[in-house]
């Protein structure tokens, strides 16, 4: 299903977006503190989309009753990583 799909895509892409402006943020932490908080607010508010989305294909697999069998190995790969990216992006912006 294509909705599905699409789902998992925003979702991985909001969570790279995520770290690539932490990384930001570490970079410019120690040369620019108005920068570095810009990059970190940033980096927070992807998480925030990632969330929303990943919630949104939860809500919408439920209401299905079932996932597609073409986007179930993607799903629970998404599902299993989603964690330990969060907490990959939430690490760098506690330092």
């Amino acid at each position: 299903m294509k909705k599905i799909r699409d789902y998992i895509e925003r979702i991985n892409e909001e969570l790279s977006d995520a770290k690539h402006y932490a990384e930001k943020y570490l970079l410019n932490k120690g040369w620019s503190q108005s920068w570095s908080r810009m990059y970190s607010e940033m980096a927070t508010d992807e998480l925030r989309h990632a969330g929303y989305m990943r919630q949104i294909a939860a809500e919408h697999i439920k209401m299905l009753g079932w996932i597609p069998d073409e986007c179930r190995d993607a799903w629970d790969e998404c599902e299993a990583h989603y964690p330990e990216k969060v907490a990959m992006v939430q690490l760098m912006l506690s330092k």
